[in-house]
């Protein structure tokens, strides 16, 4: 391209692009009818000699949406300096778009058994890093789920299987192959609450690690839940829902500490005694938990000194609030 570009220019058309609302995304269809072969020429014309053009490009790539995603985080890496910013700010207008419109369809969900966990859980990771990739988080969880199911055994099924052998598949996997563990050299940082994150380090907070032993379950159709025990979070086989022929009785594990199996005794000096205790053990509600969720990851941006991420993070845990508030009730913190 032949023409100057001076840096100012670029900056406006940066924040033109990132404070434009463009074409709905996520699961509503694109706009356009669009091709990769399409994609590519558009992304090709964001560099063109002519201002119009280039804003015609953008305005086309952004009514594509989603499928021109991918191609689009390529070009962000472009040594051209206008396909490079243009690029980006697609990207990022297109991803805060797709949250925005994830995330209020998930708050507004009015059943709280179809708000999806694992959906919520990327929802979360996007606050960490917008870039965080669903497709890529699935096929994590989807291979250790596989891999839990190797060792259960060929054939078997979790939901009729021995509760233990379930749970013991489980934490050899999970626990002594991936060595998943409790992050503690730096519990404050926003990374412990973020799936992608929790799955590459294989560290993260005891509700994020509790949360991928409760994903890989369900995956396998094991009846594994979080429970919201105070000042932890722990994960459990309930024990209600155990097969016929084998004991109604929960099996704890405490995730942060490597995948211990807690006895009796482990949870009296953990809860107390007292009734209040068995109101620990209850599965924690899907809305419960990301409310939890957003606000350990608010406390930990503002422990970071990240205020605006830390008020975007606000602002979700209210939105998942004030939907349950309609509905008379609410989560705290």
């Amino acid at each position: 391209m032949n023409y100057p570009t001076t840096r100012s220019t670029l900056v406006a058309v940066f924040l033109a692009a990132l404070f434009t609302t463009g074409n709905a995304v996520g699961d509503e269809p694109a706009k356009l009818n669009s091709t990769p072969q399409q994609i590519a020429q558009l992304i090709r014309r964001l560099d063109n000699e002519s201002f119009r053009v280039r804003e015609a490009a953008q305005s086309k790539l952004l009514a594509i949406g989603r499928p021109a995603l991918r191609a689009l985080k390529t070009a962000a890496g472009s040594k051209a300096p206008e396909v490079r910013l243009r690029a980006r700010a697609i990207v990022a207008t297109l991803q805060r778009e797709m949250f925005e419109r994830a995330f209020t369809r998930l708050a507004n969900q009015t059943d709280d058994a179809k708000i999806d966990l694992d959906e919520g859980m990327w929802l979360i990771a996007m606050l960490v890093d917008p870039a965080a990739d669903r497709e890529k988080i699935d096929k994590q969880l989807d291979a250790l789920a596989a891999r839990v199911q190797a060792r259960l055994g060929k054939g078997v099924d979790a939901k009729t299987a021995d509760p233990k052998k379930v749970v013991a598949a489980l934490r050899h996997v999970l626990f002594t192959e991936e060595k998943f563990t409790g992050s503690t050299d730096d519990y404050d940082h926003p990374d412990n609450s973020a799936i992608d994150k929790v799955l590459a380090s294989k560290k993260g907070l005891p509700i994020l690690l509790s949360h991928v032993v409760v994903s890989v379950a369900q995956r396998i159709g094991a009846p594994l839940v979080g429970i919201p025990i105070p000042h932890t979070y722990m994960v459990k086989y309930d024990g209600r829902r155990a097969p016929g022929g084998f004991a109604k009785q929960d099996i704890i594990i405490n995730a942060f500490e490597g995948g211990r199996v807690m006895s009796k005794e482990d949870m009296r000096k953990t809860l107390g005694e007292g009734p209040s205790v068995v109101s620990y053990l209850t599965p924690s509600t899907h809305r419960a938990t990301l409310v939890r969720m957003l606000t350990n990851l608010r406390a930990d941006f503002a422990a970071k000194g990240k205020t605006k991420q830390a008020e975007r993070a606000y602002r979700c845990w209210q939105q998942l609030q004030s939907a349950a508030a309609e509905r008379g009730r609410s989560y705290f913190p």
